[in-house]
């Protein structure tokens, strides 16, 4: 979009291109509005340039205005091939959106990330700062504020790390493109200063910062050159050869993609949502989805943790009604996985009441007979137990048995992943 936008002879098809191109853009992801300024600046500065700028001005609304009606039809056509129906009111959802990762409460949400990055890739912010330095003096001469105002419109996404919520590494990736070129205009000045003060040292010069940002470069990847999912393959691996078919299940973020997530998605945002409203989710979720196992791939899940405040999350967590209540249906079944369940310690021959709420095939664990419901049951045996109250014991307790939800259900031979399922950086 932007080389369609800066091509002097805009003709009415390249220009079409350009809106076709940038609407296709803001369909794939929403973010692509952080390139709108730019666009919008290159758009003012062809005006200011033009000798008929009524002509221009034409041009620019056209521009704008088919990519609007570009993308809204492709929205449109995009909302017909989905099953499920959108928000309600799509207006009043997409404020409360931009409400949120809009920030509006602190600066630069993350600025933690540019402090990592700084140092790790400081040639490149170094050139990118001068690039900007150098801009001032081509923004206060007449003759060259045409190229200045081209070249600082390209530095517009890069504001947006003091309000975007998400501002998260892999946001670098699709902001850095075009403020980059400023960081090539700074080398391209120190070239041309060389050229004239030094020209003996200029090629030298040139070599030794390419080299240093090659080595750089190679060393960044070469950090990240393993298969830094390969704990994720891990545990999917297992999951699938745990549940030959999908069942229901809860965690973050949908992370086996194949089955049914139950409950909300745990991002920072939804979490804020949820102990905003104070109310406890997961009764309703286990009643009514009946999830057959748990990834703990946050902390927020970590049943192992005494309580939910351990199990926190950028200081967010469970509600503890719901932590609770989730530690007392799921037990550890594989590393992070845990799977429906009841784990009774110190069980005596006096019957004790518990309440299944995920129904189905349960296999008895114990070191002995269990008495369940009036029967007798040996370690190893399996039986259907559905929603509601049951009576538990053993006769010749006191001794720990658990429940396991299935039959026998498989244990993978190799050991569980240690690793973190999701890199911190």
């Amino acid at each position: 979009t932007t080389y369609l936008v800066l091509r002097q002879e805009g003709s009415i098809l390249r220009l079409l291109l350009a809106a076709l191109s940038f609407a296709l853009a803001g369909l794939v992801t929403i973010k692509s509005i952080f390139y709108a300024p730019i666009v919008g600046a290159l758009l003012l500065e062809r005006w200011l340039c033009a000798e008929d700028k009524k002509a221009e001005a034409k041009v620019a609304l056209g521009t704008v205005a088919a990519t609007l009606l570009i993308f809204l039809a492709l929205l449109a056509l995009h909302q017909l091939s989905l099953s499920a129906a959108g928000p309600d009111d799509p207006l009043a959802y997409s404020r409360k959106a931009a409400e949120k990762v809009f920030f509006f409460g602190e600066i630069s949400p993350g600025l933690k990330w540019i402090l990592i990055s700084a140092p790790r890739n400081f040639l490149t912010w170094l050139f990118l700062l001068s690039g900007v330095c150098a801009l001032v003096p081509l923004l206060a001469v007449r003759r060259d504020w045409s190229k200045g105002l081209r070249l600082a419109a390209f530095l517009f996404p890069l504001a947006t790390l003091l309000f975007y919520r998400n501002a998260y590494p892999y946001y670098y990736v699709f902001i850095l493109p075009l403020p980059l070129v400023v960081a090539g205009f700074a080398f391209q000045r120190l070239t041309e200063y060389l050229a004239q003060k030094r020209p003996e040292a200029s090629g030298r010069a040139q070599g030794t910062i390419l080299a240093v940002l090659a080595l750089n470069a190679s060393v960044a990847f070469g950090e990240r050159a393993g298969d830094s999912v390969a704990v994720q393959r891990q545990l999917l691996a297992a999951v699938h050869q745990i549940f030959p078919e999908p069942q229901p299940y809860i965690d973050r973020n949908s992370m086996v993609a194949s089955f049914p997530k139950a409950g909300f998605f745990m991002s920072s945002w939804g979490l804020e949502t949820y102990r905003a409203a104070g109310r406890p989710v997961f009764s309703e979720v286990l009643g009514t989805q009946q999830p057959t196992f748990l990834i703990a791939n946050t902390p927020v899940l970590n049943l192992s943790a005494p309580t939910a405040d351990m199990a926190s999350y950028l200081s967010l967590s469970l509600l503890q009604e719901d932590f609770t209540l989730l530690r007392e249906n799921f037990v550890p079944h594989w590393g992070p996985l845990f799977v429906a369940g009841k784990s009774f310690t110190d069980l005596g021959s006096e019957p004790q009441r518990f309440e299944i709420r995920i129904q189905g095939t349960y296999t008895v664990e114990s070191s002995g007979t269990v008495l369940l419901n009036g029967s007798i049951y040996t370690p190893g045996a399996t039986l259907r137990l559905e929603r509601g109250t049951h009576l538990i014991a053993v006769p010749d307790g006191p001794a720990e048995v658990t429940l396991r939800w299935g039959d026998h259900l498989l244990r993978p031979g190799a050991p569980p992943p240690s690793g973190l399922l999701y890199s911190r950086l």
